[in-house]
């Protein structure tokens, strides 16, 4: 009896023993489920509220390109840029030959001074009742249509030069010196590098994900490690229906002209 006293202590120690173990490995266990569990959750919550990214290739475009052409015809008398050169708003690139439009203004600018004079001089006689008040106002109206032909005259001279009507580059002069060019007629080819935009051709999907004033990172490798901030500018609402594709425009300061169009670009849209 004693006996069997003794063995049954020592299996409840065992029991006990084990038992404790058992409980406190469970509490481990039960302890990393919580943990993974808070892991997942955290996970799901970030990548609801993560930034999703598009990530397109484009080229770079001028933002402002125009063909200059003539307001007047003629033979050009003289070049003076260069393809490739920068110019400034208002610079003369180009000056035809005008010799009759310089002495068509000299000679109105010396019939409306005549004019005037009569006038002035008609205005005295009126007052001094000499003559009368119709005859005074003729002068005056005579006096005004020489100015009117003085300012077409010099308008004509005007556009015997052809002047840039922004800063940019030449990229391309379409005439050479003592050639002639008739009346709207192309010289030059300009475009303006002080803003450039990347254009981009992107699947219908992403058509609503695409909004105006979202900032776009942009890469161009031909400008090394530099990255440069976009904005979209235009999103066109019509895709078209052989590639499926629609047409956004990010346009990129580029106050330095280091950006070159033509250039591919990537560009990375943050929603």
């Amino acid at each position: 009896m004693l006996q069997y006293c003794k063995e049954n202590g020592v299996l409840r120690q065992f029991l006990a023993g084990e038992t404790a173990a058992l409980s406190a490995a469970l509490s481990r266990w039960l302890i990393r489920l919580s943990v993974l569990w808070w892991i997942a959750i955290g996970a799901g919550a970030y990548g609801a509220d993560a930034p999703q990214r598009l990530e397109a290739t484009g080229l770079v475009m001028p933002f402002r390109k125009v063909d200059l052409a003539a307001n007047s015809e003629g033979v050009i008398k003289e070049i003076l840029v260069r393809e490739g050169g920068a110019v400034t708003g208002g610079q003369v690139l180009a000056r035809l030959d005008a010799a009759r439009e310089k002495i068509e203004v000299e000679y109105t600018k010396l019939v409306m001074e005549k004019r005037e004079s009569d006038g002035a001089s008609a205005k005295d006689l009126f007052q001094q009742k000499i003559l009368s008040k119709n005859q005074w106002e003729e002068k005056g109206i005579d006096a005004k249509v020489a100015e009117t032909q003085y300012r077409l005259a010099q308008q004509a001279l005007e556009a015997k030069e052809i002047k840039a009507p922004f800063a940019g580059l030449v990229v391309r002069l379409h005439k050479e010196q003592g050639e002639s060019i008739r009346n709207l007629e192309p010289f030059a080819e300009l475009v303006s590098l002080e803003r450039v935009y990347v254009a981009l051709y992107l699947e219908a999907p992403n058509l609503q994900r695409i909004k105006l004033g979202q900032h776009a990172e942009v890469n161009i490798p031909a400008c090394g490690e530099q990255r440069f901030t976009g904005v979209v500018e235009i999103v066109d609402p019509v895709v078209d229906p052989a590639s499926g594709l629609f047409r956004v425009k990010v346009a990129v300061e580029n106050p330095d002209g280091r950006i070159r169009t033509g250039t591919k670009a990537t560009v990375v849209l943050t929603e």
